[in-house]
């Protein structure tokens, strides 16, 4: 059974990679990953494309044995040395416990963080509504929020929006962007 640490989902795999075991991971952010050998990981059965995974649907521990960054993630687990039994796993998703990943500089923040935190207006310290989910659009970071009215709005992750970020307050200070109506 996996550890009972908040578990952050890192990619996916769909593929195997050679004839000895490996796998084809598709990381979400491959460029900083956390990712090393002997990382734990934890995969969770990934049925959206129609197959059937063998992994236990409330997921399954596995240590990195070796990984390369390059066009491709390849990957190999502790245990597993046939792509027949790779083939048996994927797909799947990949998950990390929160608490293995590396300290952040103070200016710094883990995405997956910010996702929960209420949204405050800098000026008039007005609670505006609540981060509730993230994603890239190639170009930078993007996050959702919910209003208190209940509108949902993306707001790209720029200092132009986010004035501050208080983890401890559990609060992001956002100047809301304006619309233009033609």
């Amino acid at each position: 059974m996996p550890g009972s640490g908040t578990l952050i989902e890192l990619g996916f795999c769909t593929r195997a990679h050679g004839l000895k075991g490996g796998f084809t991971f598709n990381l979400y952010n491959k460029d900083n990953s956390v990712l090393t050998e002997g990382s734990v990981v934890t995969l969770f059965p990934n049925s959206s494309n129609g197959s059937i995974s063998s992994i236990c649907s409330e997921g399954e521990e596995f240590k990195i044995s070796k990984i390369s960054f390059g066009n491709k993630v390849i990957v190999y687990l502790d245990g597993i040395l046939d792509i027949n039994i790779v083939e048996e796993m994927v797909p799947f998703v990949i998950k990390v416990e929160r608490e293995t990943f590396p300290v952040t500089e103070d200016d710094e923040y883990y995405i997956s963080d910010l996702v929960g935190l209420n949204v405050i207006d800098p000026i008039t310290r007005n609670e505006l509504g609540k981060i509730y989910g993230s994603y890239d659009n190639g170009a930078q970071v993007v996050f959702e929020i919910e209003l208190k009215n209940g509108k949902r709005i993306d707001v790209p992750f720029v200092g132009d929006f986010f004035k501050n970020i208080d983890i401890e307050k559990g609060e992001v200070e956002l100047i809301l962007p304006q619309v233009v109506e033609v």
